[in-house]
């Protein structure tokens, strides 16, 4: 998910600190067909992985490899605090990550400005996140931008 934080006005607002919180009970993962969608063009963003096996979930900055498949992505590390106004954004990967468990969560944003602290609660509309291990995968299907599926990443997948 893209994580995209702009203040409201020009007084400056400092991010100090993003982390994911589980919502329990975590549960076996869900069984079914993985699906992936390799699109874009290169791109550079600060990105943050979630572990979600852990508790609580870790979240790290990765800063080598490559995303999904994705050769032409630059990994820019996170280093907090940021500062946003109105006029100037901080963007953020925020990759869930999980080999154990079928996992609800959500991002806590905690900030602070002209004295005043508090946390942003960053979630799918009044509803948790929603991920789950593909351990229990029976088929992975792998489909280009546009539309055509990557036989030599797939498997298990008619088409």
């Amino acid at each position: 998910m893209i994580l995209t934080v702009q203040g409201k006005s020009q007084a400056r607002v400092v991010i100090d600190r993003v982390r994911v919180v589980t919502i329990e009970p975590r549960r076996v993962p869900v069984r079914g067909t993985e699906v992936d969608i390799l699109c874009g063009e290169p791109f550079e963003y600060r990105y943050l992985e979630a572990n979600l096996d852990r508790s609580p979930p870790t979240v790290t900055s990765k800063t080598t490899g490559s995303i999904s498949g994705e050769p032409d992505v630059r990994l820019d590390p996170a280093k907090f605090p940021y500062q946003v106004a109105i006029d100037e954004a901080e963007s953020f990967v925020v990759s869930a990550v999980v080999s154990k468990y079928d996992v609800d969560w959500r991002i806590e944003l905690d900030w602070s400005s002209q004295g005043r602290v508090g946390t942003m609660v960053i979630d799918d509309e009044g509803r948790p996140f929603h991920t789950t291990s593909s351990s229990e995968a029976l088929a992975k299907c792998v489909w280009a931008d546009a539309g055509g599926l990557i036989k030599e990443m797939s498997s298990g997948c008619s088409r």
